[in-house]
């Protein structure tokens, strides 16, 4: 009984988060006089893709996506370098205060449970 609960808690709140989903997914289909009308069904009466070729057509998607990209592995490759200087200065060189800080061992209540 308990499990069915839960069950049927996490189904609301799945069907809460994902409502703004559904109708931004729909409202990207309605033409923009059906959109005028009714802008809060969920579901448009006549679906219009051509609005996504629309949007392609019109924007310079293939140069935001560059841009994400460059910014995206510029931010990991900036993270690991960074990352793997201080992980080598924690680990070998020595400095005051290494021998008392509990990151020198691996804590057993931080890894998941098997």
């Amino acid at each position: 009984m308990r499990a069915l609960r839960t069950h049927a808690a996490l189904l609301l709140i799945t069907a809460i988060l994902l409502t703004p989903l559904a109708w931004m997914v729909g409202a990207s289909l309605k033409s923009e006089a059906e959109f005028a009308a009714n802008a809060t069904a969920l579901l448009p009466e006549s679906p219009r893709p051509a609005n996504y070729l629309d949007v392609f057509a019109a924007e310079p998607f293939g140069r935001y996506l560059l841009n994400t990209v460059v910014l995206c592995v510029g931010s990991v490759a900036g993270t690991v370098v960074s990352c793997s200087l201080a992980a080598y200065a924690f680990a070998k060189l020595e400095w005051r205060g290494c021998k008392t800080l509990p990151c020198r061992r691996p804590n057993p209540r931080t890894a998941p449970r098997c």
